[in-house]
Protein backbone atom coordinates (compact mmCIF):
# COMPACT_ATOMS: atom_id res chain seq x y z
CA UNK A 1 0.00 0.00 0.00
CA UNK A 2 1.24 3.80 -0.83
CA UNK A 3 1.15 4.46 3.09
CA UNK A 4 3.38 2.10 3.70
CA UNK A 5 6.29 3.76 1.24
CA UNK A 6 4.53 6.67 2.19
CA UNK A 7 6.15 6.16 5.90
CA UNK A 8 9.48 6.69 4.64
CA UNK A 9 9.21 10.11 4.44
CA UNK A 10 10.22 12.88 6.38
CA UNK A 11 7.59 14.85 7.96
CA UNK A 12 8.93 17.89 6.75
CA UNK A 13 8.29 15.73 3.42
CA UNK A 14 4.98 14.76 4.32
CA UNK A 15 3.79 18.25 4.85
CA UNK A 16 5.31 20.32 1.87
CA UNK A 17 3.60 17.32 -0.27
CA UNK A 18 0.34 17.67 1.33
CA UNK A 19 0.30 21.41 0.95
CA UNK A 20 1.01 21.02 -2.49
CA UNK A 21 -1.40 18.40 -3.97
CA UNK A 22 -4.06 20.10 -2.17
CA UNK A 23 -3.56 23.30 -3.99
CA UNK A 24 -2.70 20.86 -7.25
CA UNK A 25 -6.00 19.17 -6.65
CA UNK A 26 -7.96 22.35 -6.60
CA UNK A 27 -5.81 23.33 -10.10
CA UNK A 28 -7.24 20.05 -11.50
CA UNK A 29 -10.63 20.68 -10.91
CA UNK A 30 -10.56 24.33 -12.33
CA UNK A 31 -8.70 22.72 -15.39
CA UNK A 32 -11.55 20.19 -16.07
CA UNK A 33 -14.46 22.95 -15.50
CA UNK A 34 -12.46 24.81 -18.44
CA UNK A 35 -12.39 22.25 -20.31
CA UNK A 36 -16.08 21.40 -19.47
CA UNK A 37 -16.60 24.75 -20.63
CA UNK A 38 -15.05 24.61 -24.28
CA UNK A 39 -16.55 21.65 -24.89
CA UNK A 40 -20.32 22.62 -24.14
CA UNK A 41 -19.99 26.06 -25.89
CA UNK A 42 -17.78 24.59 -28.70
CA UNK A 43 -15.14 27.51 -28.38
CA UNK A 44 -11.93 25.47 -28.06
CA UNK A 45 -8.61 28.11 -27.01
CA UNK A 46 -6.06 27.91 -29.22
CA UNK A 47 -3.67 27.63 -27.10
CA UNK A 48 -4.84 24.82 -24.90
CA UNK A 49 -2.76 22.53 -23.28
CA UNK A 50 -5.26 19.34 -24.86
CA UNK A 51 -3.86 20.75 -28.28
CA UNK A 52 -0.14 19.98 -27.24
CA UNK A 53 1.92 16.93 -27.79
CA UNK A 54 3.57 16.83 -24.28
CA UNK A 55 0.35 18.91 -22.37
CA UNK A 56 0.10 16.44 -20.06
CA UNK A 57 3.89 17.49 -19.10
CA UNK A 58 2.69 21.37 -18.42
CA UNK A 59 -0.27 20.68 -16.73
CA UNK A 60 -0.05 21.49 -12.82
CA UNK A 61 -0.44 17.38 -12.07
CA UNK A 62 1.97 16.53 -14.73
CA UNK A 63 4.58 18.94 -13.83
CA UNK A 64 4.47 18.26 -9.99
CA UNK A 65 4.25 14.65 -10.63
CA UNK A 66 7.23 14.51 -12.88
CA UNK A 67 9.32 16.67 -10.67
CA UNK A 68 9.15 14.67 -7.80
CA UNK A 69 12.45 12.57 -7.30
CA UNK A 70 11.85 10.58 -3.80
CA UNK A 71 12.42 7.07 -4.66
CA UNK A 72 9.35 6.14 -1.52
CA UNK A 73 6.68 7.68 -4.22
CA UNK A 74 9.11 7.23 -7.51
CA UNK A 75 9.22 3.40 -7.25
CA UNK A 76 5.72 2.61 -5.37
CA UNK A 77 3.33 1.23 -7.81
CA UNK A 78 0.33 2.93 -7.16
CA UNK A 79 2.08 6.16 -7.45
CA UNK A 80 3.26 5.02 -11.37
CA UNK A 81 -0.14 3.83 -11.66
CA UNK A 82 -1.35 7.97 -10.68
CA UNK A 83 0.96 8.94 -13.40
CA UNK A 84 -0.95 6.59 -16.00
CA UNK A 85 -4.68 7.25 -15.11
CA UNK A 86 -3.46 10.97 -15.20
CA UNK A 87 -2.21 10.50 -19.07
CA UNK A 88 -5.09 8.67 -19.82
CA UNK A 89 -7.16 11.17 -18.72
CA UNK A 90 -5.37 13.89 -20.40
CA UNK A 91 -5.35 12.08 -23.60
CA UNK A 92 -9.11 11.08 -23.63
CA UNK A 93 -9.29 14.88 -22.76
CA UNK A 94 -7.15 15.83 -25.83
CA UNK A 95 -9.11 13.32 -28.35
CA UNK A 96 -12.27 15.35 -27.53
CA UNK A 97 -10.32 19.09 -28.14
CA UNK A 98 -9.43 17.51 -31.10
CA UNK A 99 -12.23 16.74 -32.80
CA UNK A 100 -13.59 19.91 -31.37
CA UNK A 101 -10.52 21.78 -32.96
CA UNK A 102 -11.61 20.13 -36.49
CA UNK A 103 -15.60 20.74 -35.77
CA UNK A 104 -16.63 17.41 -35.71
CA UNK A 105 -19.21 16.07 -33.32
CA UNK A 106 -18.85 15.13 -30.28
CA UNK A 107 -18.48 11.68 -29.78
CA UNK A 108 -20.78 10.33 -27.14
CA UNK A 109 -18.77 7.07 -26.32
CA UNK A 110 -15.61 9.26 -26.37
CA UNK A 111 -16.65 11.09 -23.90
CA UNK A 112 -18.21 8.61 -21.58
CA UNK A 113 -14.24 7.35 -21.61
CA UNK A 114 -12.97 10.59 -20.64
CA UNK A 115 -15.49 11.11 -17.90
CA UNK A 116 -14.47 7.40 -16.34
CA UNK A 117 -11.18 7.38 -17.34
CA UNK A 118 -11.23 11.49 -15.03
CA UNK A 119 -13.31 9.63 -12.36
CA UNK A 120 -10.41 6.91 -11.85
CA UNK A 121 -7.54 9.86 -11.92
CA UNK A 122 -9.23 11.81 -9.32
CA UNK A 123 -10.17 9.22 -7.01
CA UNK A 124 -6.50 8.07 -6.87
CA UNK A 125 -5.32 11.68 -6.62
CA UNK A 126 -8.06 11.91 -3.60
CA UNK A 127 -6.43 8.25 -2.19
CA UNK A 128 -3.30 9.83 -1.97
CA UNK A 129 -3.99 13.56 -0.55
CA UNK A 130 -5.68 11.47 2.16
CA UNK A 131 -2.74 8.91 2.91
CA UNK A 132 -0.44 12.12 3.34
CA UNK A 133 -3.30 13.65 5.85
CA UNK A 134 -3.22 10.89 7.83
CA UNK A 135 0.50 9.17 7.45
CA UNK A 136 0.81 13.17 9.39
CA UNK A 137 -1.49 12.46 12.19
CA UNK A 138 0.39 9.65 13.13
CA UNK A 139 3.94 11.28 13.41
CA UNK A 140 5.51 13.76 16.18
CA UNK A 141 6.57 16.77 14.62
CA UNK A 142 9.50 17.40 16.12
CA UNK A 143 11.45 14.09 15.80
CA UNK A 144 9.32 13.07 12.73
CA UNK A 145 9.31 9.12 14.10
CA UNK A 146 5.75 7.99 14.76
CA UNK A 147 4.10 9.20 17.51
CA UNK A 148 2.20 7.30 20.65
CA UNK A 149 -0.70 6.66 19.14
CA UNK A 150 0.64 5.46 15.73
CA UNK A 151 3.19 3.01 17.74
CA UNK A 152 0.25 1.81 19.91
CA UNK A 153 -1.50 0.79 16.59
CA UNK A 154 1.05 -0.56 14.68
CA UNK A 155 1.75 -2.68 18.00
CA UNK A 156 -1.26 -4.39 17.93
CA UNK A 157 -0.69 -6.12 14.65
CA UNK A 158 2.36 -6.54 15.44
CA UNK A 159 1.47 -8.64 18.80
CA UNK A 160 -1.42 -10.12 16.60
CA UNK A 161 1.15 -11.24 13.95
CA UNK A 162 3.68 -12.52 16.42
CA UNK A 163 1.11 -14.85 18.13
CA UNK A 164 -0.41 -16.20 15.14
CA UNK A 165 3.44 -17.25 13.68
CA UNK A 166 5.10 -17.91 17.52
CA UNK A 167 7.76 -15.50 17.23
CA UNK A 168 9.34 -13.77 19.70
CA UNK A 169 9.10 -10.16 20.19
CA UNK A 170 11.12 -7.92 22.41
CA UNK A 171 9.46 -4.15 23.88
CA UNK A 172 11.78 -1.22 25.20
CA UNK A 173 11.37 1.73 26.60
CA UNK A 174 13.84 4.22 26.72
CA UNK A 175 14.77 7.60 28.40
CA UNK A 176 17.00 9.95 27.80
CA UNK A 177 19.50 10.71 30.73
CA UNK A 178 18.77 14.08 33.02
CA UNK A 179 16.75 15.74 30.14
CA UNK A 180 15.84 18.22 32.32
CA UNK A 181 18.89 19.59 33.39
CA UNK A 182 19.87 19.86 29.81
CA UNK A 183 16.71 22.43 29.21
CA UNK A 184 17.22 23.88 32.41
CA UNK A 185 20.71 24.53 31.41
CA UNK A 186 21.05 24.80 27.57
CA UNK A 187 16.94 26.16 26.79
CA UNK A 188 14.67 24.32 25.51
CA UNK A 189 15.79 25.06 22.10
CA UNK A 190 18.62 23.18 22.29
CA UNK A 191 16.22 20.33 24.39
CA UNK A 192 14.72 20.40 20.98
CA UNK A 193 17.26 19.15 19.26
CA UNK A 194 19.00 17.28 21.34
CA UNK A 195 15.32 14.97 20.86
CA UNK A 196 15.81 15.30 17.06
CA UNK A 197 19.14 14.11 17.10
CA UNK A 198 18.65 10.87 19.56
CA UNK A 199 15.36 9.98 17.12
CA UNK A 200 18.27 10.11 14.54
CA UNK A 201 20.47 8.04 16.65
CA UNK A 202 18.05 5.68 17.21
CA UNK A 203 16.45 5.26 13.36
CA UNK A 204 20.07 4.64 12.10
CA UNK A 205 21.12 2.67 14.45
CA UNK A 206 18.33 0.06 14.85
CA UNK A 207 17.61 -2.95 12.29
CA UNK A 208 15.49 -1.89 9.28
CA UNK A 209 12.36 -3.89 10.67
CA UNK A 210 12.62 -2.49 14.13
CA UNK A 211 9.80 0.34 15.52
CA UNK A 212 11.08 3.59 17.27
CA UNK A 213 8.61 5.63 18.19
CA UNK A 214 8.57 8.92 20.58
CA UNK A 215 6.19 7.59 23.26
CA UNK A 216 5.98 11.57 25.08
CA UNK A 217 8.60 14.13 26.51
CA UNK A 218 12.29 12.56 26.43
CA UNK A 219 10.90 8.72 26.41
CA UNK A 220 10.71 6.56 22.87
CA UNK A 221 9.50 3.05 22.61
CA UNK A 222 10.79 0.15 20.26
CA UNK A 223 9.07 -2.87 19.26
CA UNK A 224 11.73 -5.50 18.13
CA UNK A 225 10.05 -8.31 15.95
CA UNK A 226 11.29 -11.69 16.10
CA UNK A 227 13.66 -10.50 18.43
CA UNK A 228 14.11 -12.68 21.94
CA UNK A 229 15.62 -11.01 25.19
CA UNK A 230 18.93 -11.85 24.33
CA UNK A 231 18.73 -10.98 21.20
CA UNK A 232 16.96 -7.68 22.20
CA UNK A 233 19.94 -6.76 24.40
CA UNK A 234 22.40 -7.02 21.69
CA UNK A 235 20.50 -4.79 19.75
CA UNK A 236 19.48 -1.91 22.41
CA UNK A 237 23.29 -2.23 23.64
CA UNK A 238 24.43 -1.28 19.79
CA UNK A 239 21.75 1.21 20.38
CA UNK A 240 23.04 2.87 23.37
CA UNK A 241 26.40 3.12 22.82
CA UNK A 242 26.33 4.62 19.38
CA UNK A 243 24.19 7.34 21.26
CA UNK A 244 27.00 7.91 23.98
CA UNK A 245 29.22 8.83 21.14
CA UNK A 246 27.29 10.90 19.25
CA UNK A 247 28.08 14.49 18.86
CA UNK A 248 24.52 16.88 18.62
CA UNK A 249 25.59 20.10 17.36
CA UNK A 250 23.23 22.64 18.89
CA UNK A 251 22.70 26.40 17.36
CA UNK A 252 25.63 28.56 18.76
CA UNK A 253 28.05 26.05 17.99
CA UNK A 254 28.13 24.27 20.58
CA UNK A 255 28.03 19.90 20.83
CA UNK A 256 26.79 17.66 23.56
CA UNK A 257 26.47 14.27 24.07
CA UNK A 258 24.16 12.45 26.26
CA UNK A 259 22.81 8.97 26.85
CA UNK A 260 19.79 7.20 27.73
CA UNK A 261 18.34 4.32 29.62
CA UNK A 262 16.48 1.66 28.42
CA UNK A 263 14.42 -1.25 29.82
CA UNK A 264 13.42 -4.17 27.88
CA UNK A 265 10.64 -7.27 27.81
CA UNK A 266 10.29 -10.35 25.83
CA UNK A 267 6.23 -10.15 24.64
CA UNK A 268 4.32 -12.57 27.03
CA UNK A 269 1.29 -13.79 24.61
CA UNK A 270 -1.04 -14.40 28.07
CA UNK A 271 -0.46 -10.96 28.74
CA UNK A 272 -2.06 -7.94 27.91
CA UNK A 273 -0.51 -5.58 25.86
CA UNK A 274 -0.66 -2.93 28.81
CA UNK A 275 1.12 -5.55 30.86
CA UNK A 276 3.98 -6.17 28.24
CA UNK A 277 4.62 -2.41 28.41
CA UNK A 278 4.88 -2.18 31.67
CA UNK A 279 7.26 -4.55 32.37
CA UNK A 280 9.44 -2.79 30.43
CA UNK A 281 8.61 -0.12 31.79
CA UNK A 282 10.02 -1.48 34.99
CA UNK A 283 12.83 -2.78 33.64
CA UNK A 284 13.40 0.77 32.81
CA UNK A 285 12.99 2.09 36.30
CA UNK A 286 15.79 -0.25 37.44
CA UNK A 287 18.01 0.81 34.60
CA UNK A 288 17.80 4.05 35.45
CA UNK A 289 18.06 3.45 39.68
CA UNK A 290 20.95 1.21 38.98
CA UNK A 291 23.36 4.20 37.54
CA UNK A 292 21.61 4.87 34.43
CA UNK A 293 22.77 4.95 30.67
CA UNK A 294 22.33 1.47 30.69
CA UNK A 295 19.81 -1.87 29.50
CA UNK A 296 18.01 -3.82 31.61
CA UNK A 297 15.76 -6.50 30.68
CA UNK A 298 12.81 -8.12 32.99
CA UNK A 299 12.78 -11.65 33.44
CA UNK A 300 9.45 -11.97 36.25
CA UNK A 301 12.05 -12.79 39.09
CA UNK A 302 10.56 -11.53 42.47
CA UNK A 303 12.65 -8.29 43.21
CA UNK A 304 11.79 -5.36 45.55
CA UNK A 305 12.82 -2.68 42.79
CA UNK A 306 9.77 -1.95 41.41
CA UNK A 307 8.49 1.58 40.09
CA UNK A 308 6.48 3.22 42.68
CA UNK A 309 2.80 2.10 42.04
CA UNK A 310 0.50 4.60 39.95
CA UNK A 311 -3.17 4.28 38.81
CA UNK A 312 -3.79 2.61 35.60
CA UNK A 313 -5.12 4.71 32.74
CA UNK A 314 -6.76 3.52 29.58
CA UNK A 315 -3.72 3.23 27.92
CA UNK A 316 0.32 2.30 28.98
CA UNK A 317 1.22 5.12 31.03
CA UNK A 318 5.00 6.87 30.50
CA UNK A 319 7.40 5.94 32.85
CA UNK A 320 8.18 7.90 36.10
CA UNK A 321 11.53 8.72 35.57
CA UNK A 322 13.55 9.83 38.45
CA UNK A 323 16.23 12.81 37.65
Amino acid sequence: MLIQRLRCLRTDEVQRFTDELKLIFSAVLHQINRLERQLILRRPQPNSLFLKPHGHLECPFGAWYHSVQHPALREDPEFRRLGEEHRDCFRRAARLMADLQQDRPLDAAAYDAYLAAQERFLSSLQKVIFSLGELGSSLDHLTGLPNRKAFLDALRTEVVRAVRQGHPTCLVYADIDFFKAINDTHGHPAGDEVLRAVARCFVDTVRRYDLVARYGGEEFVFCLPETTLAEGLRVMERVRTTLAGWPILLEDGRSLYVTASFGLAELDPRRSLRDNLQRADRALYRAKRAGRNRCHAWRDEPSIERAPASPVPSVPPLHAAVH
